[in-house]
């Protein structure tokens, strides 16, 4: 990945977003349908959790360890 120097010109800063949209794109398609499904499948989870916490904050994102 290409470090990011403090100030761009117009040209390097298009030419920057180009590059990372590209790279996005492609790591976007090389994705396993099976882990986008398995990201969903869980929301309902993460959404249960907030609730049975009433919105605190003391929900812990992440993973559930088994």
């Amino acid at each position: 990945m290409a470090s990011i120097p403090y100030t761009l010109s117009k040209q390097q800063e298009s030419a920057f977003i180009t590059e990372a949209i590209e790279a996005w794109t492609k790591a976007w398609e090389e994705l396993e349908q099976s882990r986008i499904q398995a990201w969903i499948e869980r929301i309902v989870d993460h959404l249960e959790e907030v609730r049975k916490l009433e919105g605190g904050n003391h929900y812990r994102e992440g993973r559930r360890r088994v």
